[in-house]
């Protein structure tokens, strides 16, 4: 397997809001799919209320707490910027 250059911008395909979650996550959060640029859908949290369709751009934010009470941080797709996206 050898690395690979993808985008940081997509597109939602479909999202949910999860409401129960392992210990440390924090709940409610929105999670789906992204088609990323370079033909790749990946799952990931979003930050926010996102409809299909949306344009979104991946940042690394926190998105739980291990036992000791430290973050932890992960992908989470946002609105990108300049994107008029509707909920």
């Amino acid at each position: 397997m050898a690395p690979a250059k993808i985008g940081r911008r997509g597109t939602v395909y479909s999202a949910t809001r999860i409401h129960q979650a392992a210990a440390g996550f924090f709940v409610p959060f929105d999670a789906g799919y992204v088609d990323i640029e370079g033909g790749l859908r990946v799952f990931a949290h979003l930050g926010g209320s996102l409809a299909p369709g949306a344009t979104v751009a991946l940042e690394i934010g926190t998105i739980k707490t291990d036992k000791e009470g430290s973050a932890r941080s992960g992908p989470i797709y946002r609105t990108a910027p300049g994107a008029k996206n509707s909920t």
